[in-house]
């Protein structure tokens, strides 16, 4: 895949789904969305840092970008889930943190 967009999605569809799963979707991911929420806030207080940090260094710090970026990520994975496109549960990020592998 070879492109000039800065991003670049690629998403691998499940060969085949169980006919009960798309029914039960959407309970499995009522304590991912849960968990979205208490990122979201956290992505929140980020960004205010990130305007601050912009405004008097020029740029963004790169521990805050990979925050924001993990965060979206995240959402992609449970949304991906949520819509039967992979039929891996994104679970709730551990210890390496929501960036998860790269």
């Amino acid at each position: 895949m070879s492109s000039s967009y800065p991003l670049n999605t690629e998403v691998v569809c499940a060969e085949r789904v169980v006919r009960w799963r798309p029914l039960v979707n959407w309970i499995l991911v009522i304590p991912l969305y849960l968990w979205l929420i208490v990122l979201e806030y956290g992505a929140a207080a980020v960004s205010l840092a990130g305007r601050f940090a912009i405004v008097f260094t020029g740029r963004l710090p790169e521990c805050l970008g990979d925050y924001l970026v993990g965060v979206l990520r995240y959402q992609w994975r449970v949304a991906a889930f949520l819509y039967g496109l992979t039929a891996d549960y994104p679970g709730v990020p551990g210890r390496g943190g929501i960036c998860g592998p790269r």
